[in-house]
C-alpha cells in the first residue's frame, strides 16, 4: 500500500466530497464519475493557477530529446501546461548543461551566428508548438533538455492503478498488487511518487510483457526511476489515482468541487457556507506550501554566457 496515509486518493476525494456536500448514499443525482469529472475540471482550472502563481517550481519536470540529425524542429511536450517552456537548455552528453537563448521570430532570417560553436545549439526560436534550432542548417548532435510544467494526470478510481510491491532493477520486473486488465504488453505507464507532493516521475514507459498469474510487468531497466519504490503507483500513461500536487492541497481540491455540488443542488446557503470554509483552507494551505527554502531566498542575477575552455556556453554568471 501507499505510504503516504494523510493522502486522499481518488476513491477518498470521493468520499470526502460526499461529507462535506452532505450527498446521501442514495443520491442518484451525481454518479462517481461525475464528481471525478468534477475533480479534473477543478484540478486544472482551480488549483493548478493558483499553484503557478506561488513560482515555487512545483510540477516542473524535465524530459531529455536526443538531437536527430539533420533536424532543427522539435515539439514542445504535449503534457506542458498551457504548451509552454519553463526553461530549454543545451547538453552534449544528457548531464551537462549550456544555456540556450532564444531568438525573436523575426530575426530567424538573419544569418547571425553568435554564440553558434561549432555544432552544439544555442539559439532557438518558437513558431507554433515547435522549438525551432537556429540557424536550421547545422547538423547539430547531442540533447535538449525540455524543462516545463506538467499538467496533472487524469485523476481514476484507485482501482484502475496499480501499486507497486517490488521492483528488480536488473530484470525490469515489477510486482504489483493488482494487476487491471487494462496493463497489456505494448501499451505506456507512468511512474507516481506515493509521497507528497506525488509528482510524476517518469512518463510514457512501455510494458513490455506482462504476467496476470504473478501479477508481474517487465519494462526496461534503464526506464525504471532510481528513486522509484515499494509502494509508488504505476498507472497507465496520463492518469493517476492520487493528484499530483502536495498533499496539503488535496483537501483543498475536495471542498472546491463539494462546491461544484452544492450549486449545482441549488442550496444556497450550504454553497455560502462551504465558500468561506474554501477561504479559510486556500490562505492557510497557501502559507504551508508557499516559500520552499524559507532561510535561502531566492538571489535575481542577471543571466549571463560564460564561455568555457571546452568551446561551449555553459550555465553560469561571471
Amino acid at each position: 500500500m501507499a505510504s503516504n496515509k494523510s493522502a486522499l486518493t481518488t476513491n477518498k476525494l470521493i468520499d470526502s466530497i460526499k461529507r462535506r456536500a452532505m450527498i446521501p448514499s442514495s443520491n442518484i443525482t451525481f454518479s462517481d464519475n461525475d464528481l471525478i469529472e468534477f475533480l479534473n475540471e477543478e484540478m486544472n482550472i482551480g488549483l493548478i493557477p493558483s499553484i503557478l502563481q506561488m513560482k515555487d517550481e512545483y510540477l516542473v519536470f524535465k524530459e531529455v530529446v536526443a538531437i536527430q540529425p539533420n533536424n532543427s524542429i522539435y515539439p514542445i511536450p504535449s503534457r506542458a501546461i498551457g504548451n509552454k517552456l519553463r526553461e530549454l537548455s543545451y547538453s552534449d552528453d544528457g548531464r551537462n548543461e549550456y544555456n540556450m537563448a532564444q531568438i525573436e521570430l523575426d530575426n530567424k532570417a538573419s544569418n547571425n551566428y553568435l554564440n553558434q560553436v561549432g555544432f552544439y545549439a544555442s539559439q532557438f526560436y518558437v513558431q507554433g508548438s515547435n522549438i525551432n534550432l537556429h540557424p536550421s542548417d547545422f547538423n547539430y548532435s547531442g540533447f535538449l533538455l525540455f524543462y516545463y510544467y506538467m499538467r496533472p494526470n487524469y485523476l481514476v478510481k484507485d482501482s484502475s492503478v496499480a501499486v507497486i510491491k517490488d521492483i528488480d532493477r536488473t530484470t525490469g520486473t515489477i510486482t504489483l498488487n493488482s494487476l487491471p486488465t487494462t496493463y497489456i504488453s505494448d501499451i505506456d505507464v507512468d511512474f507516481v511518487n506515493s509521497d507528497s507532493p506525488n509528482n510524476i516521475m517518469s512518463i510514457d514507459i512501455p510494458i513490455i510483457s506482462v504476467n496476470q498469474l504473478t501479477k508481474t510487468v517487465v519494462v526496461s531497466p534503464s526506464l525504471i526511476p532510481s528513486n522509484l519504490k515499494k509502494g509508488d503507483y504505476m498507472p497507465l500513461a496520463g492518469e493517476s489515482c492520487i493528484p499530483n500536487v502536495p498533499t496539503e492541497l488535496h483537501s483543498v481540491l475536495a471542498q472546491r468541487v463539494a462546491m461544484r455540488v452544492l450549486e449545482s443542488i441549488g442550496d444556497t446557503q450550504g454553497l455560502t457556507n462551504a465558500k468561506a470554509k474554501l477561504d479559510e483552507m486556500e490562505a492557510k494551505t497557501g502559507i504551508l506550501v508557499d516559500s520552499r527554502v524559507e532561510g535561502s531566498p531566492i538571489k535575481v542575477k542577471n543571466r549571463q554566457m560564460q564561455y568555457t575552455l571546452r568551446g561551449r556556453f555553459m550555465r553560469g554568471t561571471f
